[in-house]
């Protein structure tokens, strides 16, 4: 059930709705999780966003938190309000409830821009190979959004962006497959410059976006990416946008990378912690 308060073009907006987890969309569930991900909570947010006035927008900035596992047995909310800017700009921000406690939290930027998609057929053309499922955690090839990575020279990685061919994408935000793009390259990355074992678990802790106002692409986007080790196993990636040979924007992933057995027990924590605060 969604509600809606709007209390006047200048005073802002505000979608509250219930999150819906389902299953069967292989594009977020291209194989079994034990918590909701994050790809799943940005772009409820981003649909929600859209059901605000004003709706033909362009988002230029984002900062995304995780806090907490989401889990998927028991209910959640997700909250979206936005505050009119002078020259037709709002900011939103979105929160994630879940048994009483914040699990995500993301404030957006948008920028009045006609609406169009993201990846337009004069761009994207025939569909390079893709990048091996395992290094980016999909078992379809046809969820992979990124190619092979291309090693240039040092740690700085680049790895083209590929327009989707699984059916489910199709109801999927635009922004969303652009920022699960720099998710599995940042995935594969992490895997090829730390030598990460493929069944290591990447736990997003952070997201930051930054792009101009969509305008059409007239490149194939390509992504370059900067990993950094910021303490043990907590990596950095940042992913520059490029169109042709400039920089258009970059997105940033922050987490932890664990091996099974750490995950298992993060996982058993979060999850008696859940099942306490829900029964209060």
């Amino acid at each position: 059930m969604t509600t809606y308060a709007h209390t006047g073009a200048d005073a802002g907006a505000t979608v509250d709705s219930e999150l819906v987890v389902d299953e069967e969309n292989r594009f977020f569930f291209d194989h079994p999780l034990d918590h909701v991900p994050a790809m799943l909570l940005l772009d409820a947010a981003l649909h929600a966003a859209g059901r605000l006035p004003g709706a033909s927008a362009s988002v230029t900035a984002l900062h995304m938190r995780f806090d907490r596992f989401c889990e998927k047995d028991l209910p959640s909310r997700l909250r979206v309000s936005t505050t009119p800017r002078p020259g037709g700009a709002r900011l939103l921000d979105a929160r994630v409830v879940q048994a009483g406690a914040e699990v995500a939290r993301a404030a957006l930027r948008v920028e009045p821009a006609p609406s169009g998609p993201l990846f337009p057929a004069h761009v994207t053309g025939p569909r390079t190979e893709p990048a091996d499922p395992r290094l980016v955690h999909k078992r379809s090839a046809a969820r992979v959004l990124v190619g092979r990575l291309d090693h240039g020279g040092g740690r700085t990685l680049t790895t083209p962006v590929l327009a989707p061919v699984e059916p489910g994408a199709a109801d999927v935000h635009p922004l969303t497959l652009l920022v699960e793009a720099a998710r599995q390259a940042s995935t594969m990355v992490n895997h090829s410059v730390w030598d990460t074992p493929p069944d290591w678990q990447f736990i997003v802790s952070t997201l930051e976006l930054s792009l101009p106002v969509r305008t059409p692409w007239p490149h194939r986007p390509v992504l370059r990416c900067h990993p950094r080790r910021l303490h043990h196993s907590d990596d950095s990636v940042m992913c520059e946008l490029l169109l042709g040979d400039a920089p258009q924007g970059r997105i940033s992933f922050t987490g932890r990378t664990v091996p099974p057995a750490a995950y298992r027990r993060l996982r058993e924590s979060a999850r008696r912690s859940r099942r306490t605060e829900a029964a209060r």
